[in-house]
């Protein structure tokens, strides 16, 4: 296994942007938050897949949801 692709898959991860239905509003919205493609599935969200971004897996430390960000996080480009 090549360094690039371990550090790919050990330290970095995909998150997206995703949209799920709010009750209050009656539609969809999108969340403030990003997430792994298994928590958003968890939570039945749709991912918004053009939003894709690999990002070090140290950005869920103080997020409080498992492979959720952080309200209001955004990632480097």
């Amino acid at each position: 296994m090549s360094f690039q692709k371990k550090v790919e898959t050990e330290m970095r991860v995909s998150i997206y942007q995703f949209t799920k239905y709010d009750i209050i509003s009656d539609s969809e919205i999108k969340s403030k938050r990003w997430g792994t493609q298994n928590a958003i599935d968890r939570i039945g969200g749709t991912i918004i897949m053009a939003s894709k971004s690999l990002v070090d897996k140290s950005v869920f430390l103080n997020s409080g949801i498992e492979g959720m960000t952080a309200i209001g996080f955004v990632p480097p480009h």
